[in-house]
């Protein structure tokens, strides 16, 4: 019998082999035809109907793949092969509480299966349910007592305690966790290094750090074998006991290996103030008083003199006192001061090359005194004096400026000027020096830009500035040019300030020739240097403020941007690209986007399996934590919305977006946004701007961004439900299933009651009241001001409240509400939240219309650099316009099959399609020639009415007829306004704004001056021949045509959504 076994099942594999190997290299109909082939040889076998219904579900046949499914869950199948194909399928259609069904399934068949179990504990850390984790991680044990399985329990306890409340945690959960792990340690039976790492996490999570102390000293510590783990848990330990005697000498021992570790040097300054506040001082320190007066007093007067602060009193000291520093605790400022000065000393000596670590810890000794009121100079020298010291020793490192960032704010506003001028000449421009040379020149200018020389200059000191930089990233080309194409050009970061030079110009006038020129500088940079990041994002972002959506997204798809990235680095591109017009590019990137957070659920959960497996307990609750802050992330939510709103935007009816809706399983009576745990995953430190204190992005901004996005994510979400209930509307889904049914030549389904339409208007008409409201706390945000590039770019939500587009909705959705409400409807409430909604749709398509021709007419005139100014604000206005009509008239459309009886609805199709076959008008034609003519007497809206309509009599139908009239108008009027901008030649002026003119070309040659100083043209002497034009004529060029063909591939857009619904509404008004 065991023969035959083992041939059926070798046979089985054999006849299995083909089809995994087309199913993994993506053929699924080959897949198909092979399993249909093993089917008809062996009917009953499991596992090639599984492979069948994955072929399928690959195939796009989900309904036939779950039937397949379900008749082999029937047959309660246990061989392995079989449930990790249907493993595979569930996990694929993203049901993992199927998996468990599967296995549970299984494990009733064969409980004494380890295998099944096993697996049956991975799937449920797939859904998180770890009290069935702790269960079946228990009866492993009790099949196999090893000690892995052993403490997949007690991590499940653990795991249930970090979802617990507090209390219950604490007391309960956290304890019961704890004692399992002490039986193991009093059975003298800990085997691994993780086991021990579970047991301190679950002593630290009670704030048993004395327990966990003894641990690590006492002979479980043995088993952590890292050389790094047990001293660096052994501090951590100590500063949370707040030992700090004993601390501050363990990380006074950590630095004497690893003089330059940053996080070693911090918890040394930590640990010795944190005696000196306290008052433990000894012998070596008893001359300290804990007040800073007379520290201060007790400092050797020869300090001050000193030419550098590296000189320590400790060079007069034998070996036994240099021994003696390293083993005794350090309780004052002063004894800091010896200390690190004897690191400094002391690296210079040893190391092979110079370490920044000691020279940092001084600067940040002087920053944690400074910020106790405690005087440091006396004890480290003048701030600008380190400053200076440290700008010589490591100017040559592109590190230095970022090392230096936090200690700027140290220097008094009355030193600037000088510490300005010193920084200059250290690090002066050498036109033969090599690449060291010119990173130290590069240093000084971005610590001026720091200090805030660029703030006061003149619009022309501004140019003169950018040409010379220009002029610096020319000279400079020489050293780059063997670089590989993976590596960032040493002169970058001229270009780099440069264009913020050029930003800070625009910024300043408001006019986008600056701007534009910025543009052509990355360009011309990023063709030089294609692997630098920093110059795409700032390209980026001068293409988005200058209204070029495709320009951007071309920008964009260079970065590669992918996994982590399309979270935090999403609100620089993925939350724009909609508001300038680039609807296709924005669908696709929604897309790529929520891909990402649908696989993120799939990945955690694998990565978690895996720290159980390898008993990676340390990472599980890290793993746990990222993914619930990937699945919180405000950008996620935001972009899910946003996608809806898009794909139901593009429908062509409201029958198509009833449908769209139903596929996406939006809820209109559930609010299924977690707004308390919403996160802010925004990475703000990756734009490089040198910007000065004063300009940099802070807390509170962010806040306050946050908070405008979440209010803006609140409107959109209700705008989404708004829709989904008009959707709902009972009359809605029949008619538009009767229209269906008529295009099929089938027949109409019969009309709801007219009762049962009571309860979605009142949804309706509450969800539109909701809006309201969040349009008015919205509305009482304040708009952010003017920010520079390297700042978060400001939130849609403001754009769109100026647009005025939001408020016309809410009246038409109200209006809606009560026009479908049933037999009492208010019929004068009705008409005049309608022509609330008429005006503010016409106030709204106006005012785009106006922003239209305004950019039509200045580009053709001497203002076009202010068009390209505003080219963004009016794209974003005119998108928003355009998404309102559209909307309304899907809303209308929801409204008129409601009011409509599904046979009334079914005769007015079949009679709009028999019109459009004798009147279709050709491609390309504008709006107004498409528009169909008024119904004649045989068809108008009263006698459709008159069929014995349940509910709203003809007058609601009229109301509807005429809103769809007016909006109507309205996307006539706009796309009219649309075809004169997109026609119009504005766009070739351009050139005219990008090209250099007589200024720049006098800062060119003052800059040649400055560069040149063997120049001087004396008295009689001929004048300098102008200098070659500082950007390539191809890069001009480039930024013109990307500008021009971003501008018409955002209007072809909104016109291809205008128009559609255009002729939608023109078929409402009339049926």
């Amino acid at each position: 019998m065991a023969a035959k076994t083992h041939v059926d099942s070798s046979v089985g594999e054999r006849r299995l082999r083909p089809i995994y190997e087309w199913l993994d290299n993506g053929n699924n109909k080959k897949a198909l035809q092979e399993a249909e082939k093993v089917l008809k040889k062996q009917p009953n076998f499991l596992c090639a109907k599984v492979l069948k219904a994955l072929a399928l579900l690959r195939l796009g046949k989900e309904e036939e793949c779950d039937h397949l499914l379900e008749a082999v869950r029937a047959e309660v199948p246990a061989d392995d092969s079989t449930l990790q194909a249907m493993t595979i399928c569930y996990r694929e259609v993203h049901r993992p509480e199927r998996i468990c069904a599967i296995y549970e399934a299984a494990v009733r068949k064969e409980p004494g299966s380890e295998e099944l179990l096993t697996h049956l504990f991975m799937a449920y850390v797939r859904v998180a349910d770890y009290k069935k984790q702790q269960k079946t991680a228990l009866q492993l044990y009790k099949l196999k007592p090893k000690n892995p399985y052993y403490f997949w329990a007690v991590m499940s306890v653990v795991m249930q305690a970090h979802k617990a409340e507090p209390q219950l945690a604490q007391g309960v959960v956290l304890p019961l966790a704890e004692r399992m792990v002490q039986k193991l340690v009093n059975e003298d039976r800990i085997e691994a290094e993780q086991e021990v790492q579970l047991y301190l996490m679950v002593l630290e999570m009670q704030s048993k750090y004395e327990e966990a102390l003894r641990v690590v000293e006492g002979p479980l510590g043995e088993k952590l074998v890292s050389y790094v783990v047990v001293p660096l848990k052994r501090a951590s330990l100590l500063m949370k006991l707040e030992r700090w005697r004993e601390a501050n000498i363990l990380y006074k021992q950590l630095l004497r290996e690893d003089m330059d570790r940053w996080s070693y040097l911090m918890n040394y300054l930590t640990t010795s103030l944190k005696l000196f506040d306290s008052g433990q001082q000894n012998g070596n320190n008893n001359t300290m008083n804990n007040s800073s007066s007379t520290a201060n007093n007790n400092i050797n007067n020869n300090r001050r003199n000193s030419s550098s602060v590296a000189d320590s009193p400790h060079e007069q000291l034998g070996d036994d006192a240099n021994e003696s520093m390293w083993r005794e605790p350090d309780s004052s400022p002063t004894a800091c001061c010896r200390f690190l000065a004897h690191l400094v000393t002391t690296s210079e000596k040893e190391s092979q090359r110079r370490l920044r670590g000691p020279y940092l810890a001084q600067l940040e000794l002087f920053r944690l005194l400074s910020d106790r009121g405690m005087d440091a100079e006396p004890l480290l020298g003048k701030p600008a004096d380190l400053l200076i010291r440290y700008v010589e020793l490591f100017a040559e490192k592109p590190c230095c400026v970022s090392d230096l960032r936090r200690f700027l704010p140290l220097l008094p506003e009355s030193e600037r000027s000088s510490f300005i001028q010193k920084v200059t000449a250290a690090t002066v421009w050498d036109p033969v020096g090599g690449v060291a040379d010119l990173q130290r020149h590069v240093c000084g200018l971005q610590l001026t830009r720091m200090l805030g020389a660029h703030l006061e200059m003149t619009e022309t000191q501004r140019q003169v500035l950018a040409t010379e930089l220009l002029l610096y990233y020319k000279k400079s080309m020489h050293l780059s040019t063997e670089n590989l194409q993976t590596e960032f050009a040493c002169n970058d970061p001229y270009a780099l300030l440069a264009a913020h030079v050029l930003v800070d110009s625009y910024l300043a006038t408001g006019h986008s020739a600056p701007l534009v020129r910025a543009a052509q500088t990355l360009e011309m940079a990023l063709e030089r240097s294609p692997s630098n990041f920093h110059v795409k994002l700032l390209l980026l972002r001068v293409y988005s403020v200058l209204g070029a959506g495709a320009a951007a997204d071309a920008v964009y798809e260079m970065l590669d941007v992918k996994h982590m990235q399309l979270d935090s680095l999403g609100y620089l591109h993925c939350a724009q690209l909609a508001a300038l017009g680039q609807l296709r590019a924005a669908a696709a990137l929604y897309e790529i986007t929520l891909k990402f957070f649908t696989a993120n659920y799939k990945d955690g959960a694998d990565h978690l399996t895996y720290s159980y497996k390898f008993g990676s307990f340390l990472k599980i609750m890290e793993f746990v934590e990222f993914c619930e802050r990937l699945n919180n992330s405000l950008h996620y939510a935001m972009t899910t919305v946003e996608r809806m709103l898009l794909e139901v935007m593009e429908c062509p009816t409201a029958a198509q977006a009833r449908t769209a809706l139903s596929g996406m399983e939006v809820q209109p009576w559930k609010d299924s946004v977690p707004w308390d745990a919403l996160q802010d995953n925004r990475d703000t430190s990756i734009l490089v701007g040198w910007e000065p204190p004063c300009r940099q992005v802070t807390a509170e901004q962010l806040r306050l961004s946050f908070g405008d996005d979440m209010a803006l994510l609140r409107v959109r979400s209700l705008l989404l439900r708004v829709l989904a209930a008009a959707a709902e509307l009972p009359g809605a889904g029949a008619a538009a299933d009767a229209k269906e049914a008529v295009l099929n030549g089938g027949d109409a389904a019969p009309a709801p009651a007219g009762a049962e339409r009571a309860a979605p208007a009142e949804l309706l008409g509450a969800l539109a009241e909701e809006l309201r409201r969040a349009l008015e706390a919205a509305a009482a945000r304040e708009a952010p001001p003017p920010r520079p590039l390297c700042s978060p770019p400001p939130s849609r939500l403001h754009l769109l409240l100026a647009a005025g587009t939001a408020q016309p909705l809410v009246e038409l959705a109200a209006a809606l509400a009560t026009a479908v409400a049933g037999p009492g409807a208010d019929r004068a409430e009705t008409e005049r939240r309608a022509a609330a909604a008429a005006d503010g749709a016409a106030a709204a398509t106006a005012r785009a219309a106006a922003h239209a021709r305004a950019q039509a007419e200045a580009a053709l005139s001497a203002e076009a650099g202010a068009a390209l100014a505003e080219r963004r604000y009016a794209l974003a206005h005119v998108g928003a316009v355009a998404e309102m009509l559209a909307l309304a008239a899907l809303l209308l459309g929801a409204a008129r099959d409601t009011l409509r009886p599904p046979a009334a609805a079914a005769t007015a199709t079949a009679s709009a399609r028999r019109q459009r076959r004798k009147k279709q008008p050709p491609a390309g034609v504008g709006l107004a020639a498409a528009a169909v003519v008024p119904p004649s007497d045989g068809a108008t809206d009263g006698g459709a009415g008159a069929e014995g309509e349940p509910g709203a009599g003809e007058w609601a139908v009229d109301c509807v007829c005429g809103l769809a009239g007016a909006l109507h108008a309205a996307a006539q009027t706009l796309d009219s306004a649309l075809d004169q901008w997109e026609t119009a030649a504005a766009m070739d002026a351009v050139a005219a704004v990008a090209a250099p003119g007589d200024e720049e070309a006098a800062a060119a040659r003052l800059a040649a001056l400055v560069l040149e100083p063997g120049a001087d043209a004396g008295a009689g002497a001929a004048p300098p021949p102008p200098p070659p034009p500082l950007l390539p004529p191809a890069t001009a060029v480039l930024v013109r045509s990307r500008l021009a063909d971003s501008a018409r591939s955002a209007l072809r857009e909104v016109r291809r959504v205008l128009q559609t619904k255009a002729q939608y509404l023109a078929q409402l008004r009339r049926v």
